[in-house]
């Protein structure tokens, strides 16, 4: 039977019962972070074990804890996702902070410091970490740079670095970067250009090229009707139009069914219309966007009763045009795309407000993404290949990783990596701190916390890690470089700042949550 039952009384005994489960976790994300860092070993029960590293992949992993180290993990797992949304890298940096910090928080509380003080003090000073952190980033990354980013978010592998570096800069600025497993054991970059989408043919019979399933159109008139067209009246205004223009003609629409898809076929067998049918891109609310997408690029209309225009209305200017079209079993390509500049401006610049105004779904945000990529830049699709599915599994990790500080490194700026950063923001915003008992007591847990990534970093490599971040908070902006021993200027070791942001923010909220709670009730 089930019931709960209140395992602790004393709010200090209920804080370090999760406090052994974010030790256990963050001691084993310790070992795995920088360019000595180690992989864990995950082994199931009836499964293959498995290589991972990074604070969130780690998190997932480690079940099976009792109530209140369970409930510690659960918490950092939960956090690492957040960052995992955000930016896509840093969550093993926030875990290190996170439990570093609730542990000095839960120090702080148990030698008499006022509760609600300390921690409403805490979070008004991650603001100012926050702040001081992006006063000190610098924008426009050179492509050097960028390769380097990449190769340490890839766990030091400088072949998968170096392939999404590649893929990158094919991207373009504004690209995107899709990362996918490969059916063979090579890697492999398709690079897409010119505006395309991925869509179904409607019908196969329309293929120029049977055999090869494509067809290529010259001079297209682009039809973007959201919705079916069901019948022969609804399709012939189209082909009258068609005849008279002398123009070949891509239909983009649901679905045509089954009089006006023979309509279409007859004549293309039998009067040589030059003619392509493919099913609209998307699915659900996404369908209508990304039509609106197209006919932005291609000067266009979209066709649909939502927006109160239909086959009935049409007109000659409400065609999108391109120079050609090809058209293949899973994708439509447009090359040399008619519309107005300061309209395909307007459009990518609305998509990136809705980019930055979607906080809670990566899914939505992905796609948005793909919509300006295909607007602004170009798709670049990377497959990775291994030669078995274990070494797959962690080299598509390693290549997604890459691809997401890549992109934090172009939208939040730069800043100086191995942990440098974080220490630097904090001694900063430190020096604006008030320091009486409360205000000492918030410096000594962020200088805890702030640390925490540099100190596993250059422990995993055998140094002192204590002393080289003593030293980098006297240092004049420098980063301390692994593998040369020695502090380098911030231009040869980058950081995304994005990411140290995210993580700072999400460390200190976990943190002060670990610190507020008073009981613990485990569910048996």
């Amino acid at each position: 039977m089930t019931s709960n039952r209140v395992t602790e009384q004393n709010e200090a005994a209920a804080r370090r019962r999760i406090l052994c489960g974010t030790r256990l976790l963050a001691g084993m994300v310790a070992t795995s972070i920088g360019p000595a860092g180690r992989s864990v070993v995950a082994g199931r029960q009836h499964a293959r074990p498995q290589l991972v590293r990074g604070g969130y992949t780690i998190a997932k992993e480690l079940e099976g804890l009792p109530g209140g180290a369970r409930t510690g993990v659960t918490m950092l797992r939960e956090m690492a996702w957040r960052i995992q949304e955000d930016t896509g890298d840093g969550t093993s940096t926030g875990i290190l902070i996170a439990h570093r910090m609730a542990r000095a928080l839960d120090r702080a509380l148990a030698s008499g410091a006022l509760h609600s003080a300390i921690l409403e003090r805490t979070a008004k000073h991650a603001e100012d970490v926050t702040r001081a952190l992006r006063d000190g980033a610098w924008t426009l990354p050179s492509a050097a740079t960028l390769r380097d980013i990449a190769i340490r978010a890839a766990g030091d592998d400088e072949k998968i670095g170096g392939l999404v570096a590649d893929a990158d800069r094919q991207a373009g600025e504004g690209g995107l970067v899709i990362v996918e497993t490969s059916k063979a054991s090579e890697d492999r970059i398709d690079v897409a250009r010119g505006l395309h989408f991925d869509t179904k043919p409607l019908s196969a019979h329309l293929f120029d090229d049977p055999l090869k399933q494509t067809s290529t159109l010259t001079r297209p008139l682009i039809l973007l009707h959201h919705g079916g067209i069901a019948s022969l009246s609804d399709i012939a205004p189209v082909l009258e139009m068609i005849a008279r223009s002398d123009r070949s003609l891509l239909i983009v629409a649901d679905e045509i069914l089954d009089e006006a898809m023979a309509t279409l076929v007859i004549n293309k067998r039998r009067g040589g219309l030059r003619v392509a049918a493919v099913k609209s891109p998307g699915n659900g609310l996404w369908r209508l966007p990304m039509m609106e997408d197209i006919a932005t690029a291609t000067g266009g209309h979209v066709l649909s009763p939502l927006l109160g225009t239909s086959l009935s209305s049409l007109s000659p200017s409400m065609l999108g045009q391109a120079d050609s079209a090809i058209v293949g079993r899973d994708r439509v390509t447009l090359h040399g795309s008619v519309g107005a500049a300061d309209a395909i401006a307007q459009r990518c610049e609305a998509i990136r407000h809705q980019i930055e105004a979607e906080r809670s779904l990566s899914l939505d945000r992905d796609l948005h993404r793909l919509r300006l990529a295909r607007l602004a830049g170009g798709v670049v699709r990377i497959e990775v290949g291994g030669r078995t599915e274990t070494e797959q599994e962690w080299r598509e990790r390693a290549a997604i990783r890459a691809a997401a500080a890549i992109r934090a490194a172009r939208g939040g700026g730069l800043c100086s990596g191995g942990g440098s950063a974080l220490i630097r923001a904090g001694e900063a915003a430190d020096a604006a701190l008030r320091k009486d008992e409360v205000g000492r007591a918030v410096s000594a847990v962020f200088r805890d916390g702030l640390t925490a990534p540099t100190i596993a970093i250059c422990d995993n490599a055998g140094l002192d890690g204590r002393a080289i971040a003593d030293l980098a908070r006297r240092s004049d902006g420098s980063a301390f470089d692994i593998r040369a021993r020695r502090f380098v200027s911030t231009d040869a070791l980058a950081e995304p700042a994005s990411v140290y942001e995210s993580a700072v923010r999400s460390a200190v909220s976990t943190a002060t949550a670990i610190a507020s709670i008073s009981r613990s009730v485990t569910r048996t």
